[in-house]
């Protein structure tokens, strides 16, 4: 045998391997083609899409966000102008609590027309008033 009869020979399985490969290839994408294009798969591809498009779209409810949003801001406001002032927001809950037991504690004066209606009042026994139990 010939060495060029041998490298003939080589050469055209080479080239037969090359061709099945190539139409094994071509072959897959058609299949892999019309598997994407079907309409089963179109229809759940589409489907997809619209659930999709559901979960991520905004709500419809922004006036109660756009008024939580300015709520929100004006509670920012409102804090640091307290920080700015006593501090943070604590000395002022203290200083709001030293009014009020100072305001509960203070001797109450009497108006010029006379003691409240609240001061002319008598407290009745616990006997005496209706529903109480007896001692």
């Amino acid at each position: 045998m010939d060495p060029d009869d041998d490298v003939r020979a080589v050469e055209q399985r080479i080239a037969r391997g090359r061709n099945g490969l190539a139409a094994l290839a071509e072959n897959c994408e058609e299949t892999a083609r019309d598997a994407i294009a079907s309409p089963k798969s179109l229809l759940a591809v589409a489907a997809v899409g619209f659930m999709l498009g559901e979960m991520l779209r905004p709500s419809r409810r922004s006036p109660p966000t756009r008024k939580a949003g300015l709520a929100g801001m004006l509670l920012g406001a409102a804090v640091a102008l307290v920080r700015a002032r006593y501090g943070n927001p604590w000395s002022l809950a203290e200083l709001a609590w030293s009014r009020a037991t100072a305001a509960r504690h203070a001797p109450r004066r009497s108006s010029p027309d006379g003691p409240t209606p609240r001061a002319q009042q008598q407290p009745q026994p616990a006997a005496a008033r209706p529903g109480a139990p007896p001692r």
